[in-house]
């Protein structure tokens, strides 16, 4: 029975296993554009900080921060690993 199983979802692997590795490589590419951004906006944060603006330089530093390793980069890397654990759990099977 549970080679039946097995047979049933490896085509359900394959798919997440290239999903994987596709989104994967997205996620690195977006990370390296994302890290620019982020330098970028701190930048600009300690320009409008020397210029006395506190309230953009708090927003530009903010969206620097959302940029960051600990931003929007740290949801995709928690889909990814989501992804790999499911075709984990159905490998195992």
């Amino acid at each position: 029975m549970r080679w039946i199983l097995r047979i049933i979802l490896f085509p359900v692997r394959v798919c997440l296993g290239a999903l994987t590795l596709v989104l994967s490589i997205f996620l690195h590419i977006g990370k390296a554009i994302l890290r620019l951004f982020m330098g970028l906006c701190v930048l600009v944060a300690v320009v409008f900080f020397l210029k006395n603006d506190p309230s953009t330089a708090i927003s530009a530093a903010v969206v620097g921060f959302l940029l960051g390793p600990y931003g929007i980069t740290l949801v995709g890397d928690a889909v990814v690993g989501c992804l790999r654990g499911i075709n984990r759990a159905i490998g195992s099977i």
